[in-house]
């Protein structure tokens, strides 16, 4: 999702949500692509775990990165939400490549808080 005014070529921020079906990727390995493995594409790269935990019954983990220089000649920073289902990894991501004040980070943060996984196959996790 981009802003009315932006493009895919010219977008300054993001929403992306994926849905990895039928793939479940371990909290530990997730931790480790982005916190530790550096993109070849990025001149400098940083990657922090802000939270980690469970909602909803469901193991999450909430990562910000930042990649400076890409082929696009920008910077970007991500707030990536994972959460392992139990059937499938699903991401939520906050994309800027402008710049972002820690207002932005907490704000978006909060946002993401909120974004859960529901099952309607189990009681107590259904969907509203």
């Amino acid at each position: 999702m981009i802003p009315r005014g932006q493009s895919l070529k010219t977008w300054k921020d993001m929403v992306t949500v994926q849905i990895h079906f039928s793939r479940r990727v371990p909290m530990k390995v997730l931790e480790k692509q982005y916190t530790q493995v550096k993109n070849p594409i990025c001149k400098q790269q940083d990657g922090r775990l802000l939270k980690k935990g469970r909602e909803n019954g469901y193991e999450f983990g909430l990562f910000l990165t930042t990649c400076t220089t890409t082929p696009a000649s920008k910077s970007e920073t991500v707030l990536t939400k994972a959460i392992l289902g139990n059937d499938s990894t699903y991401f939520t991501i906050k994309s800027w490549r402008s710049k972002v004040s820690k207002a932005d980070i907490a704000k978006w943060s909060g946002y993401l808080s909120r974004v859960k996984v529901c099952d309607s196959r189990i009681e107590g996790r259904k969907c509203p």
